[in-house]
């Protein structure tokens, strides 16, 4: 079973290259598999930073749109993923500056229970403990924890150190936690 897992990696990481040289090349259909292939993803971090579909979706849109028009100038295509991410996190971090955005309500209320049941933390608790981060410790959060990328590659995307990832990421984790502590959400 590991193997047809690791095959199947090996695969999609082929294809990826294919549609990236394709693209830099003008393909517009191999850039539309690039899109299909990262657009959830994508979602996903721009709308941890936003907490908002509409405007998540917006800059989705505007990343793929800076990623095509600027795909030519990427040097090593093995590197699109870490590229393409930077993209996103410059995206929207520029957008919250433009905005100075106040992070809106709109957040799932549905439930996940922690640990034995002992205590319940609900989405929306836990997505306002991420939106109050500070921008590079929900970043690095957003990378690592949700997204899974490793600390070296953390570090490329936002041009540090792979301690200070490290080092981010800790402080991120151990702020959630005290903010779930202060709401009732988990005990000491």
């Amino acid at each position: 079973m590991g193997k047809l897992i690791e095959n199947r990696i090996v695969r999609e990481k082929d294809c990826l290259l294919e549609w990236v040289k394709k693209s830099k090349n003008g393909d517009i259909k191999a850039f539309e598999l690039i899109y299909e292939y990262f657009k959830i993803q994508i979602f996903n971090l721009a709308y941890r930073y936003t907490n908002n579909h509409v405007i998540a979706e917006d800059l989705v849109h505007d990343i793929f749109i800076k990623a095509f028009t600027n795909i030519r100038k990427l040097e090593e295509e093995k590197s699109f993923k870490k590229w393409l991410f930077r993209i996103a996190v410059n995206t929207c971090l520029d957008y919250l500056r433009k905005h100075k955005r106040i992070q809106s309500e709109n957040i799932s209320s549905s439930e996940a229970q922690i640990g034995k049941g002992e205590y319940t933390i609900t989405n929306e608790i836990l997505e306002l403990a991420i939106s109050n981060l500070p921008f590079k410790m929900k970043t690095v959060f957003l990378l690592h924890d949700v997204q899974g990328f490793k600390h070296e590659e953390i570090a490329r995307i936002l041009k540090c150190s792979i301690g200070t990832s490290k080092s981010q990421l800790f402080k991120a984790r151990k702020k959630i936690r005290e903010y779930l502590i202060k709401r009732g959400g988990i005990g000491k």
